[in-house]
């Protein structure tokens, strides 16, 4: 009877065991996203924000979705206020998708959205957005790694001393990446160019991929979204990450964002959590454990 009692506790102590590292595996990891951006904006979902009832129907909207704005707020305070809806005139939630810039033409006009999750650096993860583009000339995209947060000439976290990595789409012929960090630094520190890019009028396909052990970040372009990713580029984000960076001080979302009307759609980010070192040793000595047995 007491052997028979002692195997039982060995089994209830080892599924414990199993549990707990299953649970430090996928504790605080980041997530999947599939949100088509379609139809967000407000209670009668024509794609204006028509009054403050709206501009909370569509945060509600949004955070359903796992998204919040980059929006400023006539409150100043990041909350939805009576008469903060004028900021929404910067984007537009059409059965197409989310068109960016509208009311404000160039720098004045961009805006972004991030996901509301926020440790994206600790997960292997591919993320794509889709753009249109109507004016080849003055239509820019931004999609990339960090905050999110309007910064100078309204560039996503430039100059706000948050840690970003992204690349601006622009003139069919352009993929500038910038690695962002420091408040005081100036526009071209650490910016390199895709080569090879080429888009014309239509819809394209813009995608990040990253690996959280090697601390690398791609960005892809696939012109006419057809499968084929004709540019691609690594950048090293490891000065990101840590102290003062992505997992310490800033976060690690994805964002996107536009100017001048350009059409963004069908955001989806694939996760895959890295698991915990911790974790790793602990299963490790349950497989020994097992194996013993």
């Amino acid at each position: 009877m007491k052997k028979v009692q002692n195997i039982q506790n060995r089994k209830a102590l080892l599924v414990g065991a199993a549990a707990s590292i299953a649970m430090a595996l996928t504790t605080n990891a980041a997530t999947s996203i599939s949100v088509t951006l379609q139809s967000l904006g407000g209670v009668d979902n024509d794609g204006g924000i028509d009054d403050s009832s709206e501009a909370t129907a569509t945060v509600n909207n949004l955070t359903a979705a796992g998204l919040t704005p980059s929006f400023i707020w006539g409150g100043g305070d990041g909350t939805p206020d009576p008469g903060g809806h004028a900021s929404f005139e910067r984007i537009e939630f059409s059965t197409t998708g989310a068109v960016f810039g509208l009311g404000s033409s160039s720098d004045s006009g961009r805006n972004y959205l991030s996901t509301i999750q926020n440790d994206y650096h600790t997960a292997n993860f591919t993320a794509t957005i889709e753009f249109t583009i109507s004016d080849i000339a003055n239509q820019n995209v931004f999609f990339g790694m960090g905050t999110g947060q309007l910064g100078t000439f309204s560039l996503p976290d430039y100059q706000t001393g948050n840690s970003a990595a992204v690349v601006e789409l622009a003139n069919g012929n352009t993929g500038n990446t910038f690695l962002f960090s420091s408040i005081s630094e100036d526009f071209g520190d650490n910016q390199t160019n895709m080569t090879g890019v080429s888009y014309g009028l239509g819809t394209h396909l813009a995608k990040i991929s990253f690996s959280s052990s090697a601390q690398e970040l791609t960005f892809s372009v696939d012109a006419n979204n057809d499968g084929s990713f004709e540019s691609s580029l690594t950048r090293d984000v490891s000065s990101l990450i840590g102290t003062g960076g992505w997992g310490d001080t800033d976060n690690a979302s994805i964002f996107f964002g536009g100017d001048d009307g350009v059409t963004l759609a069908n955001f989806n980010v694939s996760a895959v959590p890295e698991p915990s070192s911790a974790a790793l040793l602990g299963l490790s000595a349950l497989t020994l454990i097992l194996r013993r047995r």
